[in-house]
């Protein structure tokens, strides 16, 4: 017998010999073979067996997805049954108190709180396991409750591996301007013919068809109501740094007058810089006009932060390094106090802290008479800093090799001068400012360096300098006696969290509210007691069973009402910007 005629069985076979076998299992029967693939039987796959894995892959996540959406179902309609009794436990025990007190004669000055955002409650439980923001997660568990409860002919399509959560997805969409008595009719219009092999584009059209058809009236009135809810929004590029996409959402004619004003300053564009011999292509073109058509309205003013690790400059040996001996002994030790100073807060191997003014009062303590320097310090926009603080931000600033802007061309790099009290010693040059790989912008992502360089050398750009912890990388501290704080500390804990720092949530400090984490006054209102949280999740903190820690570098600790626990943590600055 010739062996080499013999074929040896592939560890793909177990799966399936042709998609078209594929295709007739039960995806979960596909579980056990897909397993069973080495990495190495995946890399030796022939085009047809690769195939077959793809098809089956793809059947099996069909299925799981399905089995997901009825599991998000169950747990969102658990969570809303205990938060039901929950909400009645609350309100008996409150009409117990006002009872008692008027049976006692008592004045009843309580007032009854709702739980807020009760709506919300499972999809902030759930948001931090999948990883996605509570709003995307609320949109998810609606979605899954309209296809568990009432849309079985959708959901067995993608529990038997028919359909991929994008077409189910796109189904469910097209469904939404229908009342729930109206699935049932959508869903037979929608089957009547095969839909498993359409793509999705062509399902999406279907579905639209079948909703329409379905009840015309209720779909013409969520287009109408849809013209309230017309937005503008923008973000950093999905792929591309230094790029940022916009997303408009307005009704069809306002976008078609538009379009063609856009389009045609965009051919004049086109024409022009191909005549110039720099030619554009019209998409290109289209960008252009858009932003100049925008920008032609309006005022810009651009503020770049310059983030110091001021600490990470204090290394042993630097002039600035506080290295007074203790007891004589000639072995470096926390610092003294200066003559006539008091003895100063100190960590060994970090700086002196000084005396709290702001950096116009500690350089003018010191004899500086630059009216520019004095000017652009004594602004609100530089955090009320220690005598070192002020100067190795002026020192630094004067190493950036941009021109053309004034705050940033001062004198030529100088020695730096150490804080009053520390011995003298060998001069010493800090490193220069260097552009990073590059900068965060809010909101809309990502600044090259050649785009940083540019606005740094605008003279009309305005520059702030904030100092951050060399080790955690979060903006320092400050703190009031206060309740509210001031606008240093509320622009520090901005700076420093971003964005709520609710597990997953996204919403921008802009939108967010200060709260501490320790309640006034039993803790003080400063950064470390501070956080971002926007109108929902602040409420979720006080009235919703929520515990929140926070560390004093930033790093905030949930505890959900189930006793799970998130970690959230603060904007690591040095890795946006230098």
């Amino acid at each position: 017998m010739d062996h080499n005629d013999v074929s040896t069985p592939s560890a793909v076979d177990a799966v399936g010999t042709d998609v078209a076998a594929v295709l007739e299992r039960d995806p979960f029967s596909l579980a056990a073979p897909l397993a069973e693939l080495s990495r190495d039987d995946l890399v030796a796959m022939t085009a047809a067996e690769s195939e077959v894995v793809i098809a089956a892959t793809q059947r099996l996540t069909n299925a799981l997805a399905a089995v997901q959406t009825a599991a998000i179902t169950s747990f969102a309609d658990s969570v809303d049954r205990d938060l039901d009794r929950y909400r009645e436990d609350r309100r008996r025990d409150f009409e117990a108190r006002r009872d008692d007190a008027e049976a006692r004669g008592v004045s009843f000055t309580e007032r009854w709180f709702p739980i807020p955002g009760e709506e919300q409650f499972a999809a902030a439980a759930l948001a931090p396991l999948l990883h996605i923001s509570p709003r995307a997660m609320s949109s998810r568990i609606r979605r899954a409750r309209r296809i568990d409860h009432e849309m079985s002919g959708t959901w067995q399509g993608a529990r038997s591996g028919d359909l991929e959560p994008y077409r189910t997805d796109a189904i469910v969409r097209a469904s939404e301007p229908l009342e729930d008595e109206h699935l049932e009719e959508f869903e037979a219009r929608l089957f009547a013919e095969d839909v498993t092999d359409l793509p999705v584009g062509e399902v999406t059209r279907r579905a639209r068809r079948a909703a329409v058809a379905t009840d015309r009236a209720s779909v013409e009135e969520v287009a109408a109501r849809a013209r309230r809810k017309r937005a503008v929004s923008c973000g950093p590029h999905r792929d591309v740094p230094g790029m940022t996409s916009w997303r408009l959402i307005l009704p069809t004619e306002t976008s078609r007058q538009m379009w063609a004003a856009v389009d045609e300053l965009a051919r004049e564009y086109h024409q022009a810089r191909r005549d110039a011999g720099d030619p554009v292509t019209m998409d290109q073109a289209r960008a252009d006009a858009f932003a100049d058509l925008v920008l032609s309205r309006a005022t810009v003013e651009t503020s770049v932060e310059l983030v110091v690790p001021v600490a990470a400059m204090m290394g042993e040996g630097s002039p600035a390094a506080p290295t007074r001996t203790a007891g004589g002994s000639g072995t470096p030790g926390p610092p003294g106090p200066a003559p006539g100073e008091s003895s100063p807060r100190s960590s060994p191997g970090l700086y002196r802290y000084g005396e709290h003014l702001s950096p116009a009062e500690t350089l003018r303590r010191e004899g500086c008479t630059d009216d520019l320097i004095l000017s652009w310090v004594s602004g609100v926009d530089l955090h009320r800093a220690s005598l070192f603080e002020a100067e190795l931000c002026l020192h630094l600033t004067r190493d950036l090799e941009v021109s053309g802007n004034p705050h940033l061309s001062h004198a030529p790099p100088a020695p730096l001068r150490p804080p009053r009290g520390t011995p003298s010693g060998p001069a010493a040059h800090v490193a220069a400012w260097f552009v990073p790989g590059h900068a965060d912008a809010a909101r809309v992502g990502a600044l090259l360096p050649a785009d940083l360089t540019a606005l740094l050398a605008d003279p009309d750009t305005r520059i702030r300098v904030v100092g951050s912890d060399p080790s955690t990388g979060t903006i320092s501290t400050d703190s009031t006696d206060a309740y509210r704080p001031g606008r240093t500390v509320a622009r520090r804990v901005r700076r420093r969290d971003g964005t709520c720092r609710f597990p997953g949530c996204g919403a921008l400090v802009d939108r967010t509210q200060l709260d501490h984490v320790t309640p006034y006054p039993q803790g003080r209102t400063e950064v470390t007691n501070l956080v971002c949280l926007c109108t929902t999740h602040h409420g979720f903190k006080h009235h919703a069973g929520w515990r929140l820690t926070m560390t004093p570098d930033g790093e905030c600790t949930w505890t959900a009402p189930t006793g799970r626990t998130h970690t959230t943590r603060p904007r690591r600055v040095h890795s946006l910007s230098v």
